[in-house]
């Protein structure tokens, strides 16, 4: 199959206990879990793309993930960033709430005078 979340990134608030076919990344002190989080979601295809030329099952496995390299600015670029990351990803989700808001108004009008 093509592993649907092969190559998505989340943030884990609590202590976990996982199987092997997740991966954890505990970034240091000179890299904030948000901005992470941020930069790596954006590289899905990109690392989608890598656990396809992997041997075997063809998913990302620890030597992949240990190859991606991480561009680590200031943490100050870091928090701009994150705030740049986090209102796309609001202005993403209003869109696409109203994108289905109009298709159901459309869909109810269309109904009701049809």
């Amino acid at each position: 199959g093509q592993g649907k979340t092969r190559g998505t990134v989340a943030i884990t608030e609590i202590e976990l206990c996982t199987n092997q076919s997740l991966c954890c990344i505990i970034p240091n002190s000179s890299v904030m879990s948000d901005y992470l989080y941020y930069h790596l979601k954006l590289r899905y295809e990109e690392m989608r793309n890598l656990a396809g030329i992997a041997e075997g099952r063809g998913g990302l496995n620890l030597k992949l993930i240990q190859g991606i390299r991480i561009l680590v600015p200031s943490k100050a670029d870091q928090e701009e960033f994150i705030t740049f990351a986090r209102q796309s990803d609001k202005s993403k989700y209003l869109i696409a709430n109203a994108l289905i808001s109009s298709s159901n108004q459309k869909q109810y009008i269309g109904e009701k005078y049809e």
